[in-house]
């Protein structure tokens, strides 16, 4: 690790952000004693120097002489340049001897060690029973929308292949890095806990940031020069919009943008309208899409996939027997009956599976059992828009995350009933696998991009099954033509509505419908609107209308019950199958069409459909 910062320890310096006085703070409150602190991979000082303030006696260690030249000099500090590994008498002779440190700080740089063999030394440092082990990573830096929106594609498309491996633990704010220690008094989790630091840069200041970075240095060997003139001039027309020389730079230590690099290499990014276009010129890129929201939803049953308690698949499987089944929903009640492991022995867990009960707020890691055997959470991007009301906990505060659990891989459970009604036992799916809840549905709303953190991650945690109830809820309806036609689109139209043989009408006057007006002025009919590429423009004014039915053409896949609910029978259709009826409508002296809606097609009939009441 080391020798990626030698050449530009100077710059790293000077360039890197200070940690704000709250995180030292906070360590210090769970240190009973403050007599002596070790700082690992201190680098140039930058926690070293506020630990000074807090213990009577600092060792700040570092692989690397040359950053350590440009730390501090303090009274109470003292800087030692080790080896990569050490024996336990190193140790002894760098560091401390056994037993005699209060807290063991890494800032900014756990990803680089040998964590089996450094945790080994830290147990063997740390006082006992209270010693205490604190790190930390910080986040990009975030400047304003216009230069963030440059800097995020920047760094993770142009940048991102001249990162080393160890970098990704950052990018996932180290909750996929191995920390195998108990939460220290008070809390009931291991992080990430956030902190917020504030520095005031120009852009000089910014670029020497970015300079000092490992990725860049990489890249520069490799003759390749990420701040370019064209680049440096994009950051300087960001930069100056608002007429500030000097902006206020914030960093936090929990990272607002999921990495995924299991199922999917990717990110996600805040960007402006013209950013998509630029990110589609970078090396490397495939696609972007717009974070959506996802709605739940619960349709399938044992019965539904013709399982058999007797005979078949169900039995032959053993029922699911220590399969791991991965659920993305809303999280889950820890303490409902169908969550008991009822002693079953946890080491029977596969030994692929990388367990961490990340609970957060009101869920303790001890909820965790040999039954429900990991919890996780992820809101990131759910967070940029309601910060202040999401609470990070894995505990389910709408029901549907502990219903889909307990039906998928929950316990029989007798002398169920609902207010005495249908008393009886519970079926499930695959009573004897074992859950891993990562809850991504919280009370404001799903984000895709959170969705796809939380399925990431279970495929890294190496799940065996995933288990998703939800999507862009979407049923297949039908309209057909008095010429002979028959389209499939889609819709959420709740009616249980047959529309026969009306008019199809179509007028280039009001069929672009992006005002109220027009839509208003329409003659009866079904109406077959034109794609302008904003379904929800030209849904409020149908919904506000007297249509009698409406055709939309659109290639985006986004559903219609996502951008409103609508309340009139509306179909939407893809382009390519819209030609024809085009060409129907503008030719025929009197067209005609008809839709049905309410139509499922599954073999199924009709498949079944959970009543509101089932998340009770």
């Amino acid at each position: 690790m080391a020798e990626l910062y030698i050449k530009q320890a100077e710059l790293y310096a000077e360039g890197r952000p200070c940690y704000p006085p709250e995180l030292f703070d906070f360590i210090a409150s769970k240190t009973p004693s403050h007599d002596l602190a070790w700082d690992v991979g201190t680098g140039s000082g930058q926690a070293a120097r506020s630990l000074a303030g807090i213990f009577k006696n600092v060792i700040a260690t570092d692989t690397s002489s040359k950053q350590l030249s440009f730390a501090p000099r303090l009274p109470n500090v003292r800087y030692q340049h080790t080896p990569p590994t050490m024996s336990s008498a190193e140790l002894e002779c760098n560091v401390a001897p056994q037993s005699s440190i209060d807290v063991v700080t890494i800032g900014q740089a756990l990803h680089w060690f040998d964590l089996p063999n450094f945790y080994e030394q830290v147990k063997w440092v740390l006082k006992k029973p209270h010693g205490v082990i604190a790190t930390w990573c910080y986040t990009l830096p975030q400047v304003n929308e216009s230069v963030d929106a440059l800097f995020q594609p920047f760094h993770y498309v142009s940048v991102d292949p001249h990162w080393d491996a160890a970098h990704k633990f950052i990018f996932n704010m180290y909750k996929t890095i191995d920390f195998p220690f108990e939460p220290v008094d008070g809390a009931d989790h291991t992080g990430p806990f956030e902190f917020v630091t504030e520095r005031l840069m120009d852009l000089d200041d910014y670029f020497a940031y970015f300079r000092s970075r490992s990725a860049y240095q990489i890249a520069r060997e490799k003759g390749v020069e990420h701040l370019s003139d064209d680049v440096i001039e994009e950051f300087k027309n960001a930069w100056t919009e608002d007429g500030l020389d000097k902006k206020s730079i914030l960093t936090i230590t929990l990272n607002t943008f999921y990495t995924n690099d299991n199922a999917l290499h990717g990110f996600g990014a805040v960007l402006s309208l013209d950013e998509p276009e630029t990110l589609n010129k970078s090396l490397g890129f495939i696609s972007a899409c717009a974070d959506k929201p996802f709605k739940l939803a619960t349709t399938y049953s044992p019965e539904f996939l013709s399982l058999k308690a007797s005979t078949g698949l169900w039995p032959a499987s053993n029922y699911g027997k220590d399969i791991i089944i991965g659920v993305i929903d809303s999280g889950i009640w820890p303490e409902h009956p169908s969550f008991e492991d009822h002693g079953r022995p946890a080491g029977k867990v596969s030994s692929k599976w990388k367990e961490n009960c990340e609970g957060g707020q009101q869920f303790n890691s001890s909820m965790c059992n040999s039954k429900l055997i990991e919890v996780r959470y992820f809101n990131a991007a759910l967070k940029r828009k309601f910060r202040s009301s999401i609470v990070d906990s894995a505990r389910d505060t709408i029901g549907h995350g502990t219903y889909v659990s307990s039906v998928v891989a929950g316990n029989f459970l007798e002398w169920v009933s609902f207010d005495g009604y249908a008393e009886g036992t519970t079926k499930v799916v695959a009573p004897y696998a074992r859950i891993s809840m990562y809850k991504v549905v919280w009370n404001e709303g799903i984000r895709c991009s959170d969705v796809v953190a939380g399925m990431d991650q279970a495929i890294a945690d190496g799940v065996d099954v995933i288990c998703i109830a939800m999507g862009y809820k979407q049923a297949t309806e039908k309209l057909s033509t008095s010429n002979g036609l028959k389209i499939v689109g889609g819709s959420m139209f709740v009616g249980a509505t047959v529309l026969e043989n009306l008019p199809l009408v179509y007028s280039k006057t009001f069929s672009r419908c992006d005002s109220y007006s027009l839509s208003h002025a329409v003659p009866k009919g079904i109406v077959l609107f034109s794609d302008i590429g904003r379904l929800e423009l030209q849904a409020k004014p149908i919904v506000s209308s007297n249509i009698t039915g409406a055709i939309l053409i659109s290639n985006d896949p986004i559903n219609l019950s996502i951008i409103i609910d609508i309340r009139c029978p509306c179909i939407v259709v893809h382009s390519r199958k819209a030609r024809d009826l085009l060409s129907y409508a503008r030719s025929s002296y009197q067209p005609l069409v008809s839709m049905e809606f309410r139509q499922t097609f599954t073999k199924s009939k009709p498949a079944p459909v959970v009543p509101l009441f089932a998340s009770r």
